[in-house]
């Protein structure tokens, strides 16, 4: 033992700039300002260092700390402030040493090329009200010049023969043909009718008579068939959805499968039966079942019983037609011309025009695939379901919080980064995370404190192998292997806490969803609905900025949109995005919603967490990279259910054993804005479905395709 620490004081005096430099940056912003508190800065006239720098620290430099000095304090003794001259400030700090010169290129006058600053050497800018478009509208062509021809210029003679006289003026017309005798015309006609006496037996109508009764029998008989055939469905589906729960507890005490996808299993064959309209006391009896055997929580349990009830409720009702305000009114309406009614109520809706009113265009609306479409409530449903499940997967048995620097959470990193690349299809998405995950997975010096770059770079590359290795999907881009490799590095610095990684874990969750629901898919070797529902990316601005681009340029529907935080009530799915910098000093200068086209270009630090319920008077919303972890957070909401946001109103985080505390009732008004205050929150991206017209349907005497 005392070899041992004689070892290690020698080795830490060796590396002490090191170690010391370790802590400095690790430190907690608290404590490292308690520690400068207690210095004196010179020419502060006795304050501490704590009260004349922002504590924000920028470098080390020896054993010395850099720290920006706060706004109106001057620590130099030899400067002196010259209200008159502002430009005294800048030539006391600039530097004595000349400047290395900056080529700028500037454009000239006749040229039609404008260079700007861009990727390449230069970019033309075509400025409609400077420039000419020559490749649109060139300059007229002059005409071409004949050559010069040696050929005689002698022309045959004219024809000097007479030609025909013209057609004469004055023409002889035929007499017209003598009228008829009066009467005799019609009467002939009318004799002339093959089905003058067609009617006389009523033969006729006798048979539309027949032909109608028999087409209402026919009607009658295909309305009883189909609504036989749906109660028969819904028995197949009961039968289905109990033997379903059987099986998954069967597959559980097998081992087959983990306690989460047992959990998850569960509640989806429960929607199922709900869905199929049981009667509620089975489907409330198999809620208790799977809620006594610690499958669902209370308040799983609670929405689940909470819809199964409001489905039987509606299927039960009396129809809307049934009821004798409607009927009246359906009667009255029937009976007026240009009429246009429409009911709804719940699922049942009933609609009267008459023959004048203008029969509207159907649609289907929610998120469409390759072959199917979503409903939003589906869509929303399936994101919550992915946050929730991944915050168990951050959990130990007791319910404690595990952390990034855990081996064991080391494979749900890689994860994340996976699907933070779009152009990874999703089998073999699916197939390299459910690998990251296996216990076979060796990832080597990947979880080693202080590997070199060399050890890093052969660890990915053999990890990379195992990831890929009998990888279903075709249409994978050629830089796979670098892909996969990248997330591996990445995973690796997010575990030392040098990459951050809450990007990703919202990228993760959404784009779970959509391979989930077939959003995203591969189809005929190609990838089908990459980023439909988010701009998957590892920096939060670059997907609020697409999402702020696709609601107010693009136009385009079916995707998260950004809306402000008092636009929209809070749901399940949204996406809650804050500045997250650490040193805000006013509100204003929090990132504005409507600069985020052009804040945001840069890097900036943003954090966003996935809505997962809606209570009243809050929400409650999961995000990653929290605290090290992936944790919960509950956010104030205001009468009509939209986000509070103001300077004294905290949000509050969920603690590493699991205890999520109440929203405060306020905060401190004064001073640089605290870390949890609501006031940080600029943005929320909401789900906005789609509408396509179905096709098939008369318009405008053609046919909608």
């Amino acid at each position: 033992d005392r070899e041992l620490a004689r070892r290690l004081l020698a080795h830490l005096n060796e590396h002490i700039e090191h170690y010391h430099k370790a802590i400095w940056w690790e430190m907690d912003p608290d404590r490292r300002y308690m520690l400068l508190d207690g210095f004196v800065a010179p020419n502060s006239g006795g304050r501490s260092v704590a009260s004349v720098v922002e504590n924000r620290l920028l470098g080390i430099a020896g054993n010395c700390l850099v720290l920006p000095v706060a706004r109106g304090f001057h620590l130099d003794p030899t400067f002196k402030a010259d209200p008159d001259d502002p430009g005294v400030l800048l030539r006391h700090y600039q530097p004595t040493t000349p400047i290395p010169p900056v080529q700028v290129s500037v454009p000239t006058r006749g040229v039609f090329a404008e260079a700007v600053m861009g990727q390449c050497n230069s970019c033309e800018t075509i400025d409609d009200t400077r420039f000419w478009r020559w490749h649109e509208a060139p300059t007229d062509e002059p005409t071409t010049i004949q050559p010069v021809s040696t050929e005689s210029r002698r022309a045959e003679p004219p024809d000097v023969r007479p030609s025909s006289l013209p057609a004469p003026l004055v023409a002889m017309q035929a007499a017209p043909a003598a009228p008829d005798p009066t009467g005799l015309a019609a009467a002939a006609q009318l004799l002339a009718n093959p089905n003058l006496f067609r009617e006389i037996t009523g033969l006729a109508a006798n048979q539309q008579s027949a032909l109608s009764a028999f087409q209402a029998s026919l009607d009658a008989a295909k309305f009883f068939a189909l609504e036989g055939g749906k109660l028969r469905m819904q028995e197949r589906m009961l039968e289905q959805a109990d033997r379903v729960l059987q099986r998954v507890r069967q597959a559980r005490e097998r081992g087959m499968i983990t306690p989460d996808q047992e959990r998850e299993l569960t509640e989806q064959a429960l929607r199922a039966m709900i869905s199929a309209q049981g009667s509620p006391g089975e489907v409330t009896r198999q809620i208790e079942r799977a809620k006594s055997q610690g499958l669902l929580d209370s308040e799983q349990a609670s929405r689940l019983t909470e819809r199964a009830l409001r489905s039987w409720a509606e299927a039960t009702a009396p129809h809307l037609t049934e009821e004798r305000p409607v009927e009246a009114l359906l009667r009255h309406a029937t009976a007026q011309p240009d009429a246009n009614v429409s009911l709804a109520r719940g699922a049942e809706s009933v609609q009267v025009r008459t023959a004048s009113a203008r029969e509207p265009l159907r649609e289907v609306c929610g998120f469409f695939g390759a072959d199917l479409v979503v409903s939003e409530d589906d869509v929303r449903d399936a994101i919550r379901l992915a946050a929730e499940r991944e915050r168990r997967t951050w959990r130990d048995a007791q319910g404690m919080v595990l952390s990034e620097d855990r081996e064991s959470q080391f494979g749900h990193l890689v994860r994340y980064w996976l699907a933070r690349y779009g152009a990874i299809s999703s089998p073999t998405l699916v197939h390299a995370q459910t690998q990251a995950l296996a216990a076979s997975t060796n990832y080597g010096a990947l979880l080693a404190p202080d590997p070199t770059e060399a050890q890093v770079n052969a660890a990915a590359e053999a990890a990379r192998a195992v990831l890929l290795a009998g990888a279903p999907g075709s249409a994978n881009p050629a830089n796979l292997d670098d892909l996969v490799e990248d997330a591996l590095r990445n995973a690796h610095g997010s575990r030392r806490d040098a990459i951050p990684w809450s990007a990703v874990f919202v990228s993760a969750c959404v784009r779970h969803a959509a391979v989930q629901l077939g959003l995203e898919a591969e189809v005929a070797g190609r990838l089908v609905g990459r980023d439909a529902l988010l701009q998957y990316h590892d920096a939060h601005r670059v997907y609020v900025r697409e999402a702020y681009r696709r609601r107010f340029q693009d136009r385009r529907d079916g995707t998260y949109h950004a809306f402000r935080p008092d636009e929209r009530r809070v749901q399940v799915g949204d996406l809650v995005v804050l500045d997250r910098r650490a040193t805000i000093a006013d509100p204003g200068d929090v990132v504005q919603f409507d600069q985020i086209p052009t804040a945001l270009t840069g890097p900036a630090p943003l954090h966003a967490d996935v809505v997962v319920e809606v209570g009243e008077g809050f929400c409650v919303a999961v995000g990653g990279n929290l605290g090290q972890s992936v944790r919960r957070r509950r956010y104030p909401l205001d009468g009509q259910g939209r986000l509070v946001v103001d300077r004294g109103q905290l949000f509050t985080q969920e603690d590493d054993t699991g205890a999520l505390a109440a929203v405060p009732a306020a905060g401190p008004t004064t001073g640089n804005l605290h870390a949890r205050s609501t006031a940080r929150i600029f943005a929320v991206l909401k789900l906005v479905q789609s509408c396509s017209v179905v096709p098939g349907q008369p318009k405008d005497g053609g046919t909608m395709v």
